[in-house]
């Protein structure tokens, strides 16, 4: 183990004084927020929430192994074509005035 000395402000040792004897683990915990924040900056919005999201338990990436390889390489079915109006109006129509 390695001995420090550090000056800190009064306010903060007011703090810190109920944990002295978990001061260790407490600038361990703090030391991984920094890097966890300093990797999430790299991140883009959407890997952030993605990221996020595993964390929780939320959801998970998706297993490419479960998807067929063919499945990305088929071409996009042609939407079908159905006559009258699109549904949308019909239940704008049928919801009336407000």
């Amino acid at each position: 183990m390695t001995d420090l000395t550090i000056s800190i402000p009064d306010e903060l040792m007011e703090k810190l004084w109920p944990h002295l004897k978990e001061l260790p683990r407490v600038l361990e915990l703090g030391l991984e927020q920094i890097q966890r924040t300093s990797a999430e900056k790299s991140l883009s919005p959407r890997e952030r929430i993605t990221h996020l999201l595993a964390e929780k338990g939320i959801a998970h990436p998706l297993d490419l192994s479960l998807v067929p390889a063919t499945a990305f390489n088929r071409p996009r079915q042609q939407p079908l074509r159905i006559p009258g109006k699109p549904l949308s109006e019909i239940i704008i129509e049928q919801r009336g005035p407000r």
